[in-house]
């Protein structure tokens, strides 16, 4: 996955040959290189879209036809700094 300084929405219609496929399933599956406990984060961020609703949950079956828009966004920086502290260590 490539790292951005926006994010990157992708959008997929479910196929007619799709057999009522669970959500986190059907997004794991497209070619974004996340796993199906990302998508589920990304589900519960609210960065997942059906039809143009925020599902509940991961497990929602969808339709075929369905219009399922995902929202990749960048990592957030965090800054890690030492900091010094008084150890004893015991051998």
């Amino acid at each position: 996955m490539t790292v951005t300084a926006e994010p990157v929405v992708h959008e997929w219609i479910v196929p007619a040959e799709a057999d009522r496929p669970r959500l986190d399933a059907f997004v794991a599956a497209q070619p974004l290189g996340i796993s199906r406990a990302q998508v589920q984060r990304l589900i519960d961020d609210g960065d997942v879209v059906v039809d143009g609703v925020v599902p509940g949950k991961a497990g929602v079956r969808l339709k075929t036809f369905s219009r399922v828009v995902v929202t990749v966004r960048p990592p957030t920086p965090i800054a890690l700094a030492p900091e010094a502290m008084d150890l004893v260590v015991l051998h």
